[in-house]
């Protein structure tokens, strides 16, 4: 997992009184002809979604610690980007650990502290080739910010997906990273089929009013001793993708 990322929302007439030759016919084959191109549109919605398999993933609790929520986020591929969603048990106020109001890219966060409304963000970690990770198929930091000026060959990157603000049992996010989005840090996501993928989920606090909100729900905060994650590593060799040695 890496660490220290930066901060990165026909009303239809159909009387038939004394109709003129041909309107009955008219109008019929115009039905049957919407029909069609609602059965032809749902078939290929149906199409297009069974060739997406959705991988599921627990997620890990705070720090790494266990195993907070089991099968807790789904992923989805397509060959222009990816669908994540979330949903986890909500950490209670005060039963965990709240990071500094510091972000990793030394910018502002407001303060951090317990409230009955907390706020959440979710963060998608993404690394294109994995296999050309320092450490192969391990990716961290250095996968996203290179090393001495030289940029990751693994091409990581960062994106904020979503953030919201709980005071129920339940801490539910979703979002879509598309091919060409521009990602927060790092580089854009190209590879979606062979990718890594890590999500994270960030505690920021207390919910807070106006500007201070938006920063919470935008910003990034803390690291991986501070986050709830789960990691998609699996890579199928049948979609073109460097195998994953076993």
């Amino acid at each position: 997992m890496t660490a220290g990322y930066g901060g990165f929302h026909m009303e239809t007439d159909t009387r038939t009184t004394q109709p003129a030759n041909g309107t009955l016919k008219s109008r019929s084959a115009w039905i049957v002809a919407a029909v069609v191109v609602i059965v032809v549109a749902v078939a290929l919605a149906i199409q297009f979604a069974s060739s997406a398999e959705a991988e599921t993933g627990d997620v890990k609790g705070q720090g790494g610690r266990g195993v907070w929520a089991i099968d807790g986020v789904t992923l989805v591929r397509f060959d222009d980007g990816v669908e994540v969603s979330m949903q986890v048990p909500r950490p209670q106020p005060g039963t965990y650990e709240y990071p500094p109001a510091e972000t990793p890219s030394g910018g502002y966060h407001p303060p951090v502290s317990q409230g009955e409304e907390e706020v959440f963000t979710m963060w998608l970690f993404n690394f294109n080739y994995p296999e050309l990770c320092k450490d192969p198929y391990v990716c961290r930091n250095v996968d996203i910010s290179g090393e001495n000026g030289v940029a990751p060959a693994a091409e990581g990157g960062v994106y904020r997906v979503d953030g919201v603000i709980v005071s129920g049992e339940f801490v539910t996010m979703k979002g879509t990273v598309l091919v060409g989005s521009p990602a927060a840090v790092g580089a854009d996501m190209t590879n979606p089929l062979c990718s890594h993928v890590h999500v994270a989920m960030a505690p920021h606090g207390q919910a807070l009013e106006g500007d201070d909100l938006l920063d919470q729900l935008n910003t990034g905060i803390g690291g991986t001793s501070w986050w709830w994650a789960a990691e998609f590593e699996f890579i199928d060799a049948e979609k073109g993708c460097t195998p994953q040695p076993r």
